[in-house]
């Protein structure tokens, strides 16, 4: 069912406010690090927190809800959809922000760190909010109306993850600079580690695009 023009306009405020309240709670977050510290299973200083897939992840989230709410923002205007560029940078970034989320409620919380120190003080934004927020955006306001996304690209929401493996690799197994926060490399198994989280992330990765590309066949009403 198309909306109307009523229906856009509400749903493209929801949409700059669901971004923007993203980037506020980003950007307080990280500047906390540098502040205050940081809590729980990232109790860090400064520059520090950046080694974390956590920060690394909404960092990227909040940088592409910022063009997103800048797209969304000169929708109301009147202009036309996004950039085709801009919705998958929405995608590896809803992608890697819900890969952290999955990972902190199926892996981190019940077998290395427990669920207090996960979603401690700003660590629960940055853990479980937030990536609601993004898959909010992503799947039911931003896919209203947008073009579907091809399968064969869906697997760009992949990229984030490897970038940050194959630096946590360098870091943690090769140089030895890094402790192993994640216990990825739990007697020495990080071979293994690769393989799961990369078949895991391309699930995450099919998944969301699979669910937003139906939101936006039914506002196309075929």
């Amino acid at each position: 069912m198309k909306e109307t023009d009523t229906r856009k306009k509400a749903r493209l405020i929801a949409l700059i406010v669901l971004h923007l309240s993203a980037v506020i709670v980003t950007v307080f977050a990280v500047q906390s690090f540098f502040v205050a510290g940081g809590e729980g299973n990232m109790s860090v200083t400064g520059a520090v927190a950046f080694r974390y897939f956590t920060v690394d992840s909404n960092v990227l989230a909040a940088v592409s809800s910022f063009i997103m709410m800048i797209c969304a923002a000169k929708q109301l205007g009147g202009s036309c959809e996004p950039p085709g560029w801009a919705r998958l940078l929405s995608l590896a970034a809803t992608v890697a922000v819900t890969l952290t989320m999955l990972t902190v409620v199926l892996y981190l919380g019940p077998f290395v760190y427990g669920y207090p120190a996960l979603f401690k003080g700003l660590n629960l934004p940055l853990h479980l909010t937030t990536p609601l927020t993004e898959l909010a955006a992503f799947v039911w306001l931003e896919s209203v109306g947008a073009a579907r996304i091809k399968r064969r690209c869906m697997i760009i929401g992949v990229a984030p993850m490897l970038v940050y493996g194959a630096v946590y690799l360098v870091m943690v197994v090769v140089l030895k600079r890094w402790p192993d926060f994640y216990a990825f490399n739990t007697d020495g198994t990080f071979g293994l580690t690769v393989l799961i989280m990369t078949a895991f992330t391309a699930a995450i990765s099919y998944a969301v695009g699979l669910a937003a590309n139906l939101v936006a066949k039914k506002s196309a009403g075929r």
